[in-house]
Formats: structure tokens, C-alpha cells, sequence
């Protein structure tokens, strides 16, 4: 069986790294996988003439210009990360003609393929949501309703405009992957795949490769000092991002038991304005301007330097860095009612605030300085992570529904 995978990059972002890691699973499992991303396929359909690659990737540069322009002429959110797939980039053809048995979409924006262009690709398909964007608007998270309201303000005609696009291209019959339950139902209950047959797989990690190290010697690397206690918050889009929540954490601080001579933070990903949250004299951190893209290295000697992650997104697909730290035997501090609450059961291998209240997560933040609580979720989680997300148990699961879609589009 083969099948092939479409991303944007095969680097940047959570659904990039979490796209790779199920590649390599599938490939370990007898499953010939492959990845198409976007610089791949112009290498690909270019390999003979530098020139004509150029010209493509500066034609694609210039549908993303545009792009921009479209948006904010429509007054669009955020134009630089909504998404609105409007060019096409004759991709699907080049999928048309591939051998792969079966199609795995991941996160195709950024003008890699057009909306229509999906309709259009005659493959069994099958679409990993890594967010929201595949079934609302131009967004690629709301917490709100906007995109189904049908009134005629410019704010609310991009996204209504995208949601008609998606229900005339899209097909009932491609089957979605929902990465958590939290965004299953999310996905179920919206306009564009309410009928459309889903599941529910979580994304996974190389067990064997992420694990846990010694605590004093990675401190002693990092010149961590011994007796304080580090609280890791990792975001590649950075600490001002509103969905992430680092405001909420900062002001958790200030309610909670944290001695500040004895706790130090440390911020992996862009801490650009950090200060805006977090004075240095009252707290002291530690900043990496880097994601590593997923490298487990220095990513492994972090973690296990660590006490606890926190990760307080107001809205979460999955939780990426829960599984990374889990791994390394580091329980998370999250919220309820996001993508995370499949990875941590409450008061077992972390903690889950309510409500997204920072009194609430202040609560849970003391509850995990314990030093029996940290233990126990720190094996707790390392266990959950072997159990549910190791490669073997995920790409099992992955391989068995492209036989069923392959069965059935026979």
C-alpha cells in the first residue's frame, strides 16, 4: 500500500512535525509513505529546469501577495494567518497521476492548493485535521460563531464566501481524521462535515527516541541551578499569542504559591514581548528563540531539566508539546474543554484548570510544586504516552483505515 501525504512544509509548525513523525511510523509499518510538500512539488514537476522552478516559486510568491491583498480588502481577522486557497496551483494533477493508492491531506494553506483543487483530486482521500480551518471560514481557530452567521458586513463576507466554496468542493465522501475528540465534535457539528465519515486519531511520537533523561545532568548542561524549580511554556507562534494564553499564565503567577527566588521560567519559541507580561524582578526566566523543529535532542535535555510544562491555550487542536514532554516524563499544567484533555486525565498525570480562569489555573499550578503530585504524573504520563501514542499504536490504526477506504473504493 502507498500512500501520500500533502503539507505545506515538512518543518515549520506543529502540523508539519506531527505529518513527518506519521510518515516515519507508516513507513516502519510496511506502509510505503511519502510526502509531498510545497518546495517538493515545484522541484518535482521542475527537476529538469532551474529556471522554470524559480519561476514557479516566484509565481507562488506572488499568489501569496495577492492573497494578502484579497484579505485585506475583505477586512480578514488576521491576513497573514488566515487562509483563503484561492489560486490554483495545478497540483492536483500531479496527484492524479501519482501511484500512491490513497491521499492523506494535512495542512494544505498558504496557497499550496486551491479549495477547488481538492474537489478535483480523484483519489481516495483522506484529510487530517490539524485545526479548524478545513470546516469554517478563513480562520484557522474561532471560538465563536461568526462564520455561520449570515449577515453582510465585509468581516463576515471572507468567511462566508469560504464556507460556500468548501460546500460546493468538497466531497462527502473523503473521510476526516480528527487529531483530538475536542476537535471532533467541533468538526461533526459544523456545516461543511456533518456528513462526512470521521475518525478519531491522535497524532503520535517515537517513543523509543523521546525519552526521559537525567534530571541533574541536563540541568547541569543547560547551567540550570539544582535546587530551583523550572516551569516550561513552549509556543513557536510566542508568547503574545492571544490563543495561547501566556497572559493568562503570567497572571496565574501572581496568584500562586511560586517563590520567585526559588522558580525560574523557561520560554521555548518566540519570547519576543515577554516583557509586556513578565517583569524580570519579579520573576526570572530563560529564554530559547528557537523550536528546534522538533529536533528531540535539545528538545529531550529541556524537558528533562524540567519540572512541568505549562500550557494554558485558550483553544488547542491536540497539544504537541504535552506529548514531547510526556514522553520525557514532564506532567502539563492545560485547560479543560481543549484539544489536551485527551492526553492529561485530571489529578492522574496532570492538571486541567476550568473555565480559562487564571485564579483557577494559579490552583493547579501549587498543586503540582508538590513533590509526590510531580512524581507520581510524571510517571503517570510517560506510561499514558507509551500506551496511546507510541508509532506502532497510531500508524496500526492509520493503516487499517486507508485498507478499509481502499476496500470500499474498490
Amino acid at each position: 500500500m502507498r500512500t501520500l501525504h500533502l503539507n505545506y512544509s515538512n518543518k515549520k509548525g506543529g502540523a508539519a512535525i506531527a505529518c513527518s513523525r506519521l510518515i516515519e511510523s507508516l513507513n516502519k509499518n510496511n506502509t510505503t509513505s511519502e510526502l509531498l510538500t510545497n518546495d517538493q512539488y515545484f522541484k518535482k514537476k521542475y527537476k529538469n529546469s532551474k529556471f522554470k522552478q524559480d519561476l514557479s516559486l516566484l509565481n507562488h510568491k506572488l499568489k501569496k501577495y495577492y492573497s494578502i491583498k484579497i484579505k485585506e480588502f475583505f477586512n480578514s481577522e488576521n491576513i497573514y494567518k488566515d487562509s483563503i486557497n484561492f489560486f490554483n496551483s495545478k497540483i492536483h494533477n500531479y496527484i492524479n497521476f501519482h501511484t500512491s493508492d490513497i491521499v492523506n491531506l494535512h495542512w494544505i494553506c498558504d496557497e499550496m492548493i486551491s479549495i477547488e483543487e481538492i474537489g478535483k483530486i480523484n483519489k481516495p482521500l483522506v484529510w487530517t485535521a490539524h485545526d479548524m480551518w478545513p470546516f469554517i471560514g478563513s480562520g484557522h481557530y474561532t471560538s465563536s460563531s461568526y462564520y455561520e452567521k449570515n449577515n453582510k458586513s465585509k468581516s463576515n463576507f471572507i468567511n462566508n464566501w469560504l464556507l460556500n466554496r468548501k460546500k460546493k468542493s468538497f466531497s462527502n465522501n473523503f473521510h476526516i481524521v480528527y487529531v483530538s475528540k475536542w476537535l471532533m465534535e467541533k468538526g461533526k457539528n459544523s456545516k461543511i462535515f456533518s456528513n462526512n465519515p470521521s475518525s478519531y486519531i491522535p497524532n503520535t511520537i517515537n517513543t523509543e527516541e523521546w525519552i526521559k533523561l537525567d534530571k541533574s545532568y541536563c540541568k547541569q548542561i543547560l547551567n540550570f541551578e539544582k535546587n530551583k524549580k523550572y516551569i516550561l511554556f513552549s509556543s513557536f507562534s510566542g508568547v503574545q499569542d492571544y490563543r495561547k494564553g501566556f497572559d493568562l499564565f503570567a497572571k496565574a503567577l501572581d496568584k500562586s504559591k511560586v517563590n520567585s527566588k526559588d522558580f525560574c521560567l523557561v520560554v521555548i519559541g518566540n519570547s519576543e514581548g515577554i516583557g509586556k507580561y513578565i517583569d524580570p524582578n519579579d520573576y526570572e526566566y530563560i529564554t530559547f528563540n528557537n523550536i528546534f523543529g522538533g529536533n528531540p535532542l535539545p528538545l529531550k535535555i529541556i524537558y528533562s531539566a524540567c519540572d512541568f510544562a505549562i500550557v494554558p491555550s485558550r483553544t488547542e487542536a491536540f497539544g504537541q508539546v504535552v506529548i514531547e514532554a510526556g514522553a520525557c516524563g514532564l506532567p502539563t499544567v492545560g485547560f479543560s474543554n481543549t484539544g489536551i484533555e485527551d492526553i492529561i486525565d485530571h489529578e492522574k498525570n496532570g492538571l486541567l484548570a476550568d473555565d480559562f480562569s487564571h485564579e483557577n489555573l494559579a490552583k493547579c499550578i501549587n498543586q503540582m510544586l508538590d513533590e509526590d503530585s510531580l512524581k507520581n504524573f510524571s510517571s503517570n504520563i510517560k506510561d499514558k504516552i507509551q500506551n496511546e501514542y507510541d508509532y506502532k499504536i497510531v500508524s496500526e490504526q492509520y493503516k487499517l483505515l486507508y485498507e478499509k477506504i481502499i476496500q470500499e473504493n474498490k
